[in-house]
């Protein structure tokens, strides 16, 4: 996926990160099981994760980030651009309420507080779009929501790197000195875990420019 500004085109912080992990994977087989999943679930998976992000980032707009939230106000679930991803939903076993988002804020909402999400960031030679902005405990903090059932070392370090990119590119506001990942884990009972934190440092902003050029050096020709 590309973005593009003044004309240029910009790879994706996600695109970048995943060609960085399918090498990985392809360099040591060994380490990795390839099967279990096919490409419909991972359609699935996906478009449960789309409803998500809409579905908070709705709730931060009739809440006004949390801060006024009406008696019996229920998270929004169905959008009307959305088909396909509903449709997807329908027809298999994931649920959208599986991901509580609702119980994860009643929890930390007192740690958090949110002055925006969804916003488009360009970097050098990158570009991609932050979650949330705000602060953790009172500092300024970059938040990315994951609905993935599953955490590991390595994917919660692909998820830092993708978080401190987006920080780093980060303009007109305080910049971050803490990154969140506020997983949304269905597959515990109560539908979300403990947030986990990390300190914004150049190590993980390094790391990522890392697989950027490699990125650029395999697509060139795209770019």
């Amino acid at each position: 996926r590309f973005y593009e500004k003044n004309k240029i085109k910009l790879p994706s912080v996600t695109s970048i990160l995943g060609w960085a992990e399918m090498l990985y994977r392809l360099r040591n087989p060994e380490k990795f099981d390839f099967g279990g999943v096919d490409e419909d679930e991972l359609q699935e998976y996906g478009a449960r994760g789309t409803l998500v992000h809409r579905s908070v980032q709705r709730w931060f707009l009739n809440t006004r980030g949390g801060t006024n939230t009406p008696t019996g106000y229920k998270i929004p679930t169905g959008f009307p651009d959305l088909v396909v991803e509903k449709k997807l939903l329908e027809e298999s076993k994931l649920k959208v309420e599986d991901c509580n988002w609702p119980g994860f804020w009643e929890k930390y909402k007192d740690k958090i507080t949110f002055k925006f999400m969804e916003r488009r960031v360009h970097g050098n030679g990158y570009a991609g779009t932050l979650d949330a902005y705000g602060t953790w405990e009172g500092e300024p903090a970059v938040f990315d929501i994951k609905t993935t059932s599953n955490y590991n070392a390595r994917v919660e370090l692909k998820y830092f790197k993708q978080m401190s990119a987006y920080a780093q590119a980060l303009t007109g506001v305080k910049k971050p000195k803490w990154l969140v990942l506020i997983p949304l884990n269905p597959s515990n009972k109560q539908g979300f875990g403990q947030p986990k934190v990390e300190a914004m440092s150049e190590n993980l902003f390094n790391s990522f420019l890392t697989d950027l050029r490699q990125f650029e050096k395999d697509f060139k020709d795209l770019i």
